[in-house]
């Protein structure tokens, strides 16, 4: 063999071993699904097995004879029910396939629910009922509860059944409730209502107070078709009205103890509200240039001309002896106050002089105000913030 030849050999030689090789790689090493972790590798591969028996039984369903599990219902409401009632409701599942059906109850997602399962392999045609057990227990509130089915149906592999309902209220009222806003030393009264969608009698049989001044209460039987009760469902209802006073200035609150006493010798219930109220400041200030959290916006005014705003003060409560501005920023400003002829009415006047040096007020961190009170009475007080400048405008 002469060298061209042998070196040829060769050379066809070294490229068949490079294509055995290759394809024994292409055969060992397989596609690896981008952010599929390789603990969830047979979870995925599953799961697409699963979506692509189903795109072909979906798209040719004569052409199998897989199982086939129908459930004409999957949740049940029992409505209102007693606290401590066991319920039971079956539900239908049925196999309208060719293959047998296989049926497993899998678990319920609590301890009151139970699901009990008549045949677990259902032949063509056949069905079988799947039944919850439900004991509500004594809360009360709302409730849902569920049961998975385990089916050897391709398009179904699992069913989930729902038991709900509500139970019923021994007794409700509200958790807190909020008086009108009121004056010093003025009296205050709000009412709330108590039901009970369990008891078809009962009686509010003391009310107590804590925290709360010169506190008076009454309660009477109320019908449970007012419209506070909306669709509470009540059997029976209460209105309890309470009174009190307020002293100071200022949020207040406290506390009642509400004893209820149910028909029939059952032991007294008792409940906690708690009440919150306020009393307004005892000064308030009228003026359509006032805004609510800014105060007293008047913007940049030329410094050469006197400037004049007025502003309205109500006093409300036990009028002072004596009512006088107790400050104002900037300095360069003067303010005023004088009564009217409407008793706890009063003028505040706030004057931006000619000769005003140039000044600036416009911003958050660095504004104006007024401050109103009587001198005596370093609780009897109110102020509003002031927005503005002056300056030489050409």
């Amino acid at each position: 063999m002469n060298p061209f030849t042998r070196n040829l050999v060769l050379m066809v030689t070294g490229f068949a071993g490079l294509f055995v090789v290759g394809v024994a790689l292409s055969l060992s090493v397989g596609y690896k699904p981008y952010g599929v972790p390789d603990s969830r590798r047979e979870e995925y591969e599953n799961k697409i097995a699963e979506i692509k028996l189903k795109r072909e039984l979906l798209s040719n369903p004569d052409a199998t004879n897989a199982p086939l599990a129908v459930v004409r219902e999957t949740t049940h409401d029992f409505g209102l029910l007693d606290p401590h009632t066991t319920m039971t409701h079956s539900f239908t599942i049925s196999n309208e396939g060719t293959d047998p059906l296989a049926v497993e109850v899998l678990g319920t997602s609590c301890k009151c629910t139970t699901g009990k399962l008549t045949d677990g392999l259902l032949e063509r045609g056949e069905s079988t009922e799947i039944t919850l057990e439900w004991n509500t227990g004594y809360e009360d509130e709302s409730y849902e509860q569920n049961a998975v089915v385990k089916t050897s149906d391709p398009l179904n592999r699992e069913i989930t059944l729902t038991v709900k309902g509500t139970v019923r209220t021994k007794l409700a009222m509200p958790e807190a409730i909020g008086l009108p806003n009121s004056d010093p030393l003025k009296t205050v009264a709000t009412s709330f209502i108590v039901h009970s969608q369990l008891y078809e009698d009962f009686t509010v049989s003391d009310v107590r107070s804590e925290g709360l001044k010169e506190f008076t209460w009454r309660a009477e039987p109320t019908s449970t078709n007012i419209a506070e009760l909306g669709d509470a469902n009540a059997r029976a209802a209460w209105r309890v009205t309470i009174e009190t006073v307020a002293y100071d200035y200022g949020k207040y609150g406290g506390s009642l103890e509400v004893d209820v006493e149910p028909a029939g010798g059952e032991e007294k219930i008792t409940r906690e509200v708690k009440v919150e109220g306020k009393v307004r400041v005892p000064i308030a200030f009228k003026s359509p240039m006032l805004h609510r959290t800014e105060g007293l916006n008047f913007g940049t005014v030329n410094s050469g001309k006197e400037h004049v705003y007025h502003v309205g003060v109500q006093v409300r409560g036990k009028q002072p002896e004596k009512l006088a501005v107790l400050d104002i920023e900037p300095k360069e400003l003067t303010a005023s106050i004088e009564p009217t002829s409407i008793e706890g009415k009063y003028r505040l006047t706030i004057t931006v002089p000619a000769d005003c040096p140039n000044v600036m007020f416009n911003r958050k961190d660095k504004h104006g105000y007024v401050h109103v009170g009587d001198p005596d009475n370093p609780e009897f007080m109110n102020w509003f913030p002031m927005y503005g400048g002056v300056a030489v405008l050409e």
